[in-house]
């Protein structure tokens, strides 16, 4: 009854009753069926029977009894929640039919001791994948309350053994949190930002200050360097973007002085050229002043 060589068989036990001819065998505490077996079972019995079907002890003849149980066919009720795409699942038995609907609900008949693993879990754009709720069929037919399987949240290990009840599982999805984040691109903690996905936002303005630079605009990868840094700009503040991921907007940075230089060479060299003018203008005043005083001087 109880003797469980082979759960995916048919288990036998052996018991050895003796007794005086003609007494009348109870063989009721034998038919206990075991785990992941159900109740219905059927007998052989290859002696004389009394008028209840009980078996009779026939003097030196063996009174054989052969019972049987049946495996218990066990239903698994999957159940997809809003923002799981598909789902599948594999056994040693075979694998249950990929669900590709939110809101599916698939029966898949298992076996006691079971074991199901490689679960995959595809979540819908917006949405990621949290865990597995688990409940189990009561004896008034009832649901249990769903427990979280803590293991599923790392669902390319997660491993579901088969008990000898009827299980529902929920597959469990949330809205997923789009991160926007703007970074001032100078080793500073930047201004963080939390939306949906599918939000339409607009580009904030420079929020940030940095001595020596001009902020030119946001790139989508980190640069330190100013070299040609108008070409590393992606987004404009006032530009819009529809979010599907999340987002890390980096300040590009402009070195005021990185032209300088240039500006003062310009400036130094038009005040030089002032000066040589005004010098040569100052020459030239004088030496047609000197020609004159001479001119008037031989008169």
């Amino acid at each position: 009854r109880n003797g469980m060589a082979d759960v995916y068989g048919e288990p036998a036990s052996t018991y050895v009753r003796t007794g005086i001819t003609g007494e009348v065998i109870d063989y009721s505490d034998l038919l206990t069926a075991p785990n992941g077996y159900n109740a219905s079972y059927r007998t052989t019995i290859d002696s004389e029977l009394d008028g209840l079907g009980n078996p009779i002890i026939e003097g030196d003849e063996s009174s054989v009894v052969n019972i049987y149980f049946d495996l218990l066919a066990i239903y698994i009720e999957v159940e997809l929640t809003t923002g799981i795409e598909s789902f599948s699942v594999s056994g040693l038995y075979g694998s249950l039919t990929p669900l590709e609907t939110s809101g599916d609900t698939y029966t898949y008949l298992a076996k006691y001791g079971e074991i199901l693993y490689n679960f995959v879990v595809v979540a819908e754009p917006g949405y990621s994948y949290e865990f597995i709720n688990l409940a189990t069929r009561l004896p008034n037919d009832e649901w249990s309350s769903a427990v979280k399987q803590e293991e599923s949240i790392n669902i390319s290990t997660y491993r579901y053994e088969v008990q000898a009840t009827d299980a529902r599982m929920t597959i469990v999805a949330e809205e997923s949190d789009i991160m926007v984040y703007y970074d001032p691109n100078d080793g500073t903690p930047g201004v963080p930002e939390t939306w949906n996905y599918g939000d339409e936002i607009i580009i904030r303005d420079n929020m940030f200050e940095r001595a020596g630079y001009t902020f030119l605009g946001w790139a989508t990868d980190e640069t330190l360097n100013n070299e040609n840094a108008e070409d590393r700009v992606a987004y404009r503040a006032g530009d819009t973007v529809v979010l599907t991921s999340n987002l890390t907007l980096y300040a590009v940075w402009q070195a005021e002085t990185s032209n300088g230089w240039l500006i003062y060479l310009i400036i130094g060299l038009g005040i030089l050229l002032l000066l040589i003018i005004i010098i040569i203008i100052i020459i030239v005043v004088k030496r047609k002043r000197d020609k004159e005083r001479r001119k008037m001087a031989s008169r």
